[in-house]
């Protein structure tokens, strides 16, 4: 193979932000975001054509990582050699800057695209659902070529016949609605309203979860509109309690990657959070969703990207089974 040269771009120059998007696009409606302003860019090239690029920058203010955090996101490579190379420049340049740690991939915040979907798992390879992270199976072990090691552990976990669990569904509900919360979907004509409330809930419900960092309220009111010409305003939830305020929410979209232009069969749960006074909630929430997706035709649903401490863990925290496993990357330079 040819030597690889690597040029480095800033955000704002028109020459590399053009050969950085001469890789393929990410697939549709997986959260990618372009990158921020303040980022660089990196790009390798062998024999003149884009091979790798990465995007890398300094974050702070992330919960339970150091003040100064160096984040690779944005990452394609179309050879082990290229993006390898690729990794560990921006992983040079990001120490250099005072990095203490770098994770990746991340597009800067885990509202955004984040980690890598694993290989396979005891289900095969399933295609990928709506929001789901995608990437070829060789980019896991490009990062651990490239020094950085599995720091943060997910699952996507399926429930295959929502039907079945109706009556049980109907059960917890009802011994959770005694202590006074109540569920109602969303307000189609209230979309922007609903969204506001979900935010500030938001902000305070996952502050403390690994990597989380705040947005702003248009950013969050963005990351959802594109969502909005196929939402079932059947799938978001609200839960209020005996005073009338929402104190969780749960957030379902059909998975029109699954359904190929026709009606589809799955939900896929992308968001849940709920105030941390307000125990069983969380099991309220998802119960309502399942029985009330089922109630409209629904089949299945995905619980998208759930954090796990413990790994290749056998007991799906849902009864259902494993959809998938992702990961996400860091090493301290």
């Amino acid at each position: 193979m040819t030597a690889i040269r690597i040029e480095s771009f800033r955000h704002e120059d028109p020459e590399g932000v053009a050969g950085f998007r001469t890789l393929e696009p990410p697939a549709p409606f997986d959260l990618a975001r372009p990158p921020a302003a303040d980022s660089h860019l990196l790009l390798a090239l062998r024999d003149d054509a884009p091979a790798a690029r990465v995007s890398y920058r300094i974050v702070s203010g992330m919960h339970g990582a150091p003040e100064l955090t160096g984040v690779v996101g944005h990452y394609e490579a179309r050879d082990d050699e290229a993006g390898v190379a690729v990794l560990r420049e921006a992983v040079s340049l990001l120490a250099d800057a005072g990095a203490e740690l770098v994770v990746g991939p991340m597009e800067f915040t885990t509202w955004g695209r984040y980690g890598l979907a694993l290989d396979r798992t005891e289900a095969g390879d399933p295609p990928p659902f709506l929001t789901e992270p995608v990437n070829p199976a060789a980019y896991p072990a490009q990062f651990e070529a490239a020094g950085l090691t599995p720091i943060a552990h997910y699952e996507s976990e399926i429930v295959e016949d929502l039907c079945a669990l109706t009556d049980r569904s109907r059960q917890v509900e009802k011994q959770l609605s005694l202590a006074g919360h109540r569920i109602e979907p969303m307000n189609p004509d209230r979309f922007g309203g609903t969204l506001d409330g979900l935010y500030d809930l938001s902000m305070r419900a996952l502050a403390e979860t690994p990597f989380f960092s705040p947005i702003t309220r248009a950013e969050f009111q963005a990351m959802y509109e594109p969502v909005r010409s196929f939402l079932d305003p059947d799938l978001v939830l609200l839960a209020r309690d005996a005073e009338d305020a929402v104190i969780g929410f749960i957030f379902g979209l059909p998975d029109v990657l699954e359904a190929a232009g026709a009606q589809p069969t799955r939900v896929v749960v992308r968001s849940l959070a709920v105030q941390a006074a307000e125990p069983g909630v969380n099991s309220l929430l998802v119960h309502a969703l399942h029985r009330r997706a089922a109630g409209r035709g629904y089949q299945s649903a995905i619980h998208a990207l759930m954090q796990v401490k413990t790994p290749n863990a056998r007991t799906p925290a849902l009864g259902g089974a494993i959809y998938r496993r992702y990961a996400l990357f860091g090493r301290e330079p």
